[in-house]
């Protein structure tokens, strides 16, 4: 099963480095990384930025990334999992906020 993850990002991307390299790392090998820039022209913000990430998506399962969050190694796999066991349901991944409340760690 392949996963589609959609990472909207704004600003100066002082965390996207460590968001990717959390992709990295994890224990899943099909993953689409669909990075999207939100340059703020849309009034509906974030929202369409995701709404184009959709779009562009071609995996089984979408999966929403914040690009100041990281994942834990076997987040993506356990969500998949989840889902598999689950059709049709919303799979969420529980998140920890860590580095004093400026990051957030999905799947711990």
């Amino acid at each position: 099963m392949k996963i589609s993850v959609i990472i909207p990002t704004r600003g100066d991307g002082r965390y996207i480095n460590d968001c990717l390299d959390s992709l990295c790392a994890r224990t899943c090998d099909d993953i689409e990384k669909i990075v999207l820039e939100d340059d703020g022209s849309s009034p509906a913000g974030v929202a369409a930025v995701r709404n184009r990430g959709i779009v562009a998506a071609t995996g089984d399962y979408l999966f929403f990334l914040d690009d100041d969050d990281f994942l834990s190694s076997d987040a993506l796999c356990a969500a998949a999992e989840e889902a598999e066991k689950n059709p049709g349901a919303l799979v969420r991944v529980p998140k920890r906020t860590t580095w004093f409340g400026l990051k957030t760690v999905m799947g711990d």
